[in-house]
C-alpha cells in the first residue's frame, strides 16, 4: 500500500478509503476502474526486494460499495 501512495501509482486517488487486514478499498472513477485495478494488482504482486524477492498474489474486485465488491 505504501508504494500506491508514495509513488501516486493510482493518481489522486492513490489513497485508500478503509484497510481490512489484507484488504484495500479505494475510490475511482467508474470509467476508470479496470485500468486502476490492473495497476494496483501489478503493483502488489512486484517482488519485495527487502523480503528476498518474494511475491505475493493478488487480486482486484470492485463494486459499488464495499460489499459489493466481495
Amino acid at each position: 500500500m505504501a508504494t500506491i501512495w508514495y509513488e501516486k501509482r493510482l493518481d489522486e486517488f492513490s489513497l485508500p478509503y478503509m484497510e481490512i487486514h489484507d484488504e484495500l478499498d479505494f475510490s475511482v472513477p467508474k470509467e476508470r476502474i479496470d485500468n486502476y485495478a490492473r495497476l494496483a494488482v501489478e503493483c502488489f504482486q512486484t517482488p519485495i526486494a527487502e523480503l528476498d524477492g518474494i511475491c505475493l498474489p493478488a487480486s482486484a474486485a470492485y463494486g459499488s460499495s464495499w460489499a459489493d465488491a466481495h
